[in-house]
């Protein structure tokens, strides 16, 4: 039992809080896009990878040309999570001016992240 004790606080010193988080909200995503392929989930699959390409694709743009504007080094981690928590929390779109909205969603988080800040850190991860 103290070995596997050991192993696992190996396993978690190791990790940081927002690879911790990010491994979570993949877990979610997995568990959505599944749910969605057999049928359990009120959303078709296509509709969902195309949600998550577009939240992806706009935060990360967004967050480097932010983390630019700004001089600033961008957070992965940071990126990652704000696209994962609004796949997970927005209805996937359906037509092009759906997945235009959540870019501009996308765009609205990332921005607060570098407006709304105290002592050169975000406050929070919207």
């Amino acid at each position: 039992m103290y070995k596997l004790r050991r192993m696992v606080e190996s396993l978690t010193d190791s990790l940081t809080m927002y690879i911790t988080v990010v491994l979570a909200l993949i877990a979610i995503v997995i568990a959505s896009l599944a749910l969605s392929l057999i049928g359990e989930l009120g959303y078709a699959p296509l509709s969902l990878l195309g949600t998550l390409a577009v939240v992806l694709a706009s935060s990360f743009l967004l967050d480097r040309l932010f983390a630019w504007t700004f001089s600033t080094t961008p957070n992965r981690e940071s990126g990652l999570i704000t696209a994962l928590i609004l796949y997970l929390t927005v209805a996937p779109a359906g037509t092009a001016l759906e997945y235009l909205q959540l870019a501009l969603v996308a765009g609205i988080a990332v921005a607060s992240k570098y407006l709304i800040v105290w002592r050169g850190r975000h406050i929070f991860n919207p």
